[in-house]
């Protein structure tokens, strides 16, 4: 009954001094397994943390006609949460937001993922956005199991002509706010 309510061991009665401290260094060594494990594992979640800040725009791409920035802070160090800008051709550049199911490690590695899809194949289809989509959605189905997916928002902003084309899969509606409106 101890050890169901979270007793690691224990010594009979009558017990020996020999036997108690034996037992208590049994104890005193998987503990101290247990923080060297914890030690890696918080390591291991720092170098995440690093690989998926470098999947972050550094810069943007230079507009004429548009302010826009982006940011991302993790609950959990490292997550599925995203955003890109890719710079395409003729003055024209793509917006990514996406989100994939799940925290952690996990969702971070599916977001890496989407991050090599996007930009495999965003410069291929230009502004055909549904069709970005679709590809990313055909490779991630393809690789991780049903129950993984991400919510994603791609559009292309047209510098020259001012136009935003986009596609959105999951996510909330987007939110036009023009300089001078009442939010």
């Amino acid at each position: 009954m101890g050890l169901d309510l979270g007793a690691n061991d224990y010594v009979t009665k009558p017990f020996s001094s020999r036997e108690l401290r034996a037992r208590v260094r049994a104890v005193l060594r998987q503990q101290q397994g247990l923080l060297a494990e914890r030690s890696l594992f918080d390591q291991e979640v720092c170098r995440a943390a690093e690989v998926q800040q470098h999947l972050f725009p550094r810069t943007r791409p230079p507009l004429n006609t548009l302010d826009y920035a982006g940011c991302c802070v993790p609950a959990r160090g490292v997550s599925g949460d995203y955003y890109d800008f890719l710079p395409l051709a003729h003055g024209k550049v793509g917006l990514l937001v996406a989100d994939v199911a799940g925290k952690g490690i996990s969702a971070a590695l599916l977001m890496a993922s989407v991050h090599a899809c996007i930009r495999t194949h965003a410069p291929t289809f230009g502004d055909q956005c549904g069709e970005v989509i679709a590809e990313v959605n055909r490779l991630l189905y393809e690789a991780t199991d049903s129950d993984r997916f991400a919510r994603l928002f791609y559009g292309v902003y047209d510098d020259t002509s001012r136009r935003l084309t986009y596609a959105n899969a999951g996510h909330e509606s987007p939110l036009l706010v023009r300089a001078g409106e009442a939010t």
